[in-house]
This record gives structure tokens, sequence and C-alpha cells, in this order.
């Protein structure tokens, strides 16, 4: 799509240079400019998030315990722990894992979002900021 919009800028550029309003075509090549620029900075910043995200996530694992039976089979618990709270919390944020209705207190449990999303068709709000 915005490849899209550079297209149609740089169409009109050359359309206002042809039509003699070199100002205007530089204002819409400056746009391109600003476009391509902030392009290259969500590029770096998804790589950064995706960076981040795997150390939450291992910083999770190594605390949290997995459940491999019974009905929470495949769920991470927290034990109790605030930290693995907080980091479970963040990756819910982070929209890579969600956390069980069920929990209470400080005693959470978490797990890896499939591709397909949410296993129960809905992400818990977490309240963080």
């Amino acid at each position: 799509m915005s490849k899209d919009i550079i297209q149609f800028l740089r169409l009109h550029a050359e359309l206002a240079e042809n039509d003699g309003c070199a100002e205007e075509a530089k204002r819409l090549l400056d746009v391109v400019t600003e476009i391509t620029e902030l392009r290259s900075i969500v590029a770096e910043l998804n790589e950064f998030r995706i960076g981040v995200t795997d150390l939450v996530e291992d910083a999770f694992c190594q605390i949290a315990w997995k459940i491999n039976e019974g009905t929470r089979a495949g769920w991470w618990d927290t034990c109790a722990l605030s930290t693995a709270m907080d980091l479970g919390d963040r990756l819910v944020y982070l929209g890579t894992w969600e956390r069980h209705p069920e929990g209470h207190g400080r005693r959470w449990f978490y797990r890896p979002i499939e591709a397909t999303g949410s296993a129960n068709g809905e992400f818990i709000e977490t309240g963080i900021d």
C-alpha cells in the first residue's frame, strides 16, 4: 500500500513539475522521502520488538512452570511469582501469549498463541501501558 502512495506522490510531483509548480513538486518529493525514512524506522522497530519479545519469553520460561498433564496441559503456571506474572502479562501485551481467564490473585496461567490466533478466541486485557 505504501508503495502505491509513493508512486502516487511521485506521479503528482512530476505533473506539478510539468505544470510549472516546482515548489509543489519539491514538497511532494519531500513527503516521499519522509515516508521512505519512516518505513525504515518501522522496520527497525519491528526487529527490535521481535528481539525484546524473545528475551521476555526466555525469561518467563526460566521461572514459570509448564503444565504437561490435566485440564491445563500446555499452560505455564506463574507459581504465584510476581515476576513471572509481570513477564506473562508483558507477553500478552506483545501479542504472542494469552492469559487463562480462570487465574486469580498472583497465580495466573499463560500459553503461547498459535499462529491462527488465541486458542479461546479472545485476548485478556492486562492493563499494561
